[in-house]
């Protein structure tokens, strides 16, 4: 938590995520779910280029599709909002979640 991963290496029976912060963390897998634009996807992307050429289309991120836009906003003390409480809302072409986060936020 409160990461941001700058760079991926492959190590002996693995990988490791180096952080911004010059922590480094190990491991077997590591899962980029973090947009198509990240450090970790572009990393990715190049040890595949560097280990099996032509694996990844080099446009793929330009053209990745967008099905949804997101507006974001937060009002704090919002009055009689019950902590914790979600809302969904479905419409055509258009969705919204309401959802409690900590601080009364």
């Amino acid at each position: 938590m409160q990461k941001k991963v700058v760079q991926v290496g492959l190590i002996q029976g693995g990988v490791e995520a180096i952080c911004a912060d010059g922590s480094v963390f190990p491991g077997l897998l590591l899962v980029g779910a973090d947009g198509v634009h990240s450090a970790v996807r572009q990393s990715m992307t190049d040890l595949g280029h560097k280990l099996q050429p032509g694996c990844f289309d080099p446009a793929e991120k330009d053209r990745v599709p967008c099905y949804y836009r997101c507006s974001f906003g937060i009002a704090q003390h919002v009055p009689n909002w019950v902590p914790g409480e979600q809302h969904l809302v479905f419409g055509t072409g258009r969705s919204q979640l309401v959802a409690s986060g900590p601080e009364d936020r």
